[in-house]
């Protein structure tokens, strides 16, 4: 229910509440009690009445004219707060709308980031492994070529007392006594 119906509803209801009361009092004094007549017999009671009725219409049309104006100023307050909150609504909407856009955006451009951040850290990450293998594999490869160096120009013979005396196998040729000594050391 809007403010004009709720003002419309209570001029109405005081206008019915006003005739009723004018409509009692009226009623009252036609028929008093015999017992009160003498002293109502001085006062004209028609024109009593008719003056009260007249009063009574007089404000009931200046309350009617009033809400009616009263109603009429509403409405326009209403119709010009109705644009404005339409217009406001508007611009908040748009305002909310490039915001949400924008935010949007910046998840996006973030989540690129990340993901880009995150491949690089695993492409770093497997760079770092292939370089600490290779590197063991020199150092392997360094280690054992130090093993072997010490075993160059050693005779089988010399070889195989070296084997005896860790307890390993002591057969092969001068390639593979070499190789099972730098196994040894290396291990």
């Amino acid at each position: 229910m809007t403010l004009q119906d709720q003002y419309v509803n209570g001029a109405r209801s005081a206008r019915t509440a006003l005739t009723d009361a004018a409509t009692s009092w009226t009623g009252s004094i036609r028929t008093p009690p015999p017992k009160y007549r003498a002293p109502f017999a001085m006062v004209n009671a028609t024109a009593l009445i008719t003056q009260s009725v007249t009063l009574a219409r007089q404000l009931q049309q200046a309350n009617l004219e009033y809400a009616v104006n009263l109603l009429r100023a509403v409405s326009g307050a209403g119709d010009a707060a109705g644009q404005y909150l339409d217009s406001l609504g508007s611009v908040l909407r748009n305002q909310v709308n490039a915001l949400s856009d924008s935010v949007h955006e910046q998840v996006n451009k973030t989540d690129q980031i990340v993901q880009e951040h995150a491949e690089r850290a695993e492409q770093a990450e497997r760079d770092e492994v292939r370089q600490a293998r290779a590197a063991e594999r020199r150092e392997a490869r360094q280690v054992q070529q130090a093993a072997r160096q010490r075993y160059e120009g050693k005779t089988k013979t010399e070889l195989a007392d070296e084997l005896s005396s860790r307890d390993l196998p002591k057969t092969g040729n001068l390639d593979e006594l070499v190789d099972r000594l730098v196994d040894a050391d290396t291990k």
